[in-house]
Formats: C-alpha cells, structure tokens, sequence
C-alpha cells in the first residue's frame, strides 16, 4: 500500500526490491518534507487502510489523491537523481571501454 499511495506501481517486484524503494522513498520524504509530513503521510496511509476493510474505497481513493499529490514534487526530484545517476554511469562505462581499447 505504501508504494501504492506514492504512485509507483509494485506488480512483479521482489519484496527486497519494494523495502529498497521504500527506504529511498522515505529518506526523501523526510529530507525534502521533513519529519512532520512523513508521520501525515504514514497517519493518511493507515486511514486508507481502515477505508478499504470497510468497503470505503472512494474515500480511500481520495485520500490516496492526496498522498499522491503531496509526492509530485518528490518524484520529479527522484527522476532528476535518477537521471544523473544513469548519465554518471554511462560516463563511467565510456572510460573504461576506452581504456580497454
């Protein structure tokens, strides 16, 4: 449900793979929005969960709207850490082709 909530999708994933999103999902959440987001966001988490054991998912959904919401600006920020990652990478995986010719 956490992954969920946040907008990314978790079909096919290892539970190692979903607890490693997690982690970097909620280090960012409490480095960008800080401590007093992050407990909002896990609080709303729990409430969805109580709507959906009582058949109450249109509240649930609006509740996730929100979450998600809240997480727009932190995925733009993942996607541009991501982007800098894979272009670090890439360079380092020039040199050493480089270096091998």
């Amino acid at each position: 449900l956490s992954l969920d909530v946040r907008g990314k999708p978790c079909s096919g994933m290892t539970k190692n793979e979903m607890v490693d999103i997690l982690h970097k999902d909620f280090v960012l959440e409490k480095k960008v929005l800080g401590e007093r987001a992050h407990r909002k966001i896990r609080e709303l988490e729990v409430e969805i969960m109580d709507l959906m054991k009582r058949k109450r998912n249109t509240m649930a959904n609006k509740i996730k709207l929100e979450v998600n919401d809240m997480w727009r600006p932190l995925k733009e920020i993942q996607a541009e850490e991501m982007a800098q990652e894979y272009a670090k990478n890439n360079i380092e995986r020039q040199a050493k082709y480089t270096k091998l010719e």
